[in-house]
């Protein structure tokens, strides 16, 4: 997968990446299990909580003074064309029982012919772990800001995520611009997770139409992806790790 990259200086670096992407997965360990999101058979022995997609897409991270990763959130492009058994969202709890996954699916077509429509890519987002010492803060609102920054730097997308109602996570993406995934007659695209052991949201994006008080943030923060450091492993991966520091873009 290739994309145009309009950042700051890019760097190849495997152990560096792979150090940086063992901390995102501690983070997300760590926040997860003390949320009783996931039980401690979900990680590995280091105490990492590992997917799939963490090897093909691009990992939003804020360092604190000691280079530690605080925050992270995970950015996986799709080419437009995707089929929808390729999706993250195919395996949700919607798209696996069968009265509810022909309208999930039509859902999600929907999204994605609308996305060829407008010549822009399509994208999943996940991943989201704030540590609990920056749970009051606008970190979160900050990641998310950064998310539309970096789907018009792209070139555009419409997006799609499963949010959990912990923590506001959901009203917070509906607050900068996300809406729900309306399936027609199921209604919106909510579940619970017995994975996750709560109430999930599917929410969907669009690069150019998020909630109009926070456009000038994302300006601000597209021009600082310009300036932000990124580490890529070997050739031939699709991974990326952008670094930014801690509350460092102004959101409002």
């Amino acid at each position: 997968m290739h994309h145009s990259r309009p950042f700051g200086a890019m760097r190849r670096d495997a152990r560096e990446h792979a150090r940086l992407l063992r901390q995102v997965q501690r983070l997300r360990g760590r926040v997860y299990l003390s949320d009783g999101a996931i039980e401690p058979w979900q990680l590995n022995e280091e105490g990492l909580h590992q997917q799939p997609a963490d090897s093909r897409s691009f990992h939003l991270l804020s360092l604190d003074e000691m280079g530690q990763v605080v925050a992270c959130t995970r950015y996986l492009p799709h080419l437009n064309s995707v089929e929808f058994s390729q999706l993250g969202v195919s395996r949700s709890p919607l798209a696996q029982d069968r009265t509810t996954r022909p309208a999930f699916e039509r859902a999600v077509e929907t999204e994605l012919g609308r996305a060829r429509g407008l010549g822009f890519g399509y994208v999943e987002m996940g991943g989201w772990a704030v540590t609990e010492k920056l749970r009051c803060s606008t970190e979160a609102v900050r990641m998310v800001v950064t998310i539309y920054a970096l789907a018009r730097s792209l070139g555009g997308a419409l997006g799609i995520s499963t949010v959990t109602t912990r923590h506001a996570s959901s009203s917070i993406l509906r607050r900068l611009g996300g809406s729900s995934l309306s399936c027609g007659d199921i209604g919106q695209a909510t579940y619970f997770d017995p994975n996750y052991k709560c109430e999930m949201e599917i929410l969907r994006f669009d690069s150019n139409r998020p909630s109009e008080s926070f456009e000038g943030a994302i300006q601000r923060c597209q021009s600082l992806l310009a300036k932000t450091p990124i580490i890529s492993p070997e050739v031939g991966e699709d991974s990326l790790v952008m670094m930014m520091n801690p509350l460092a873009v102004a959101t409002a």
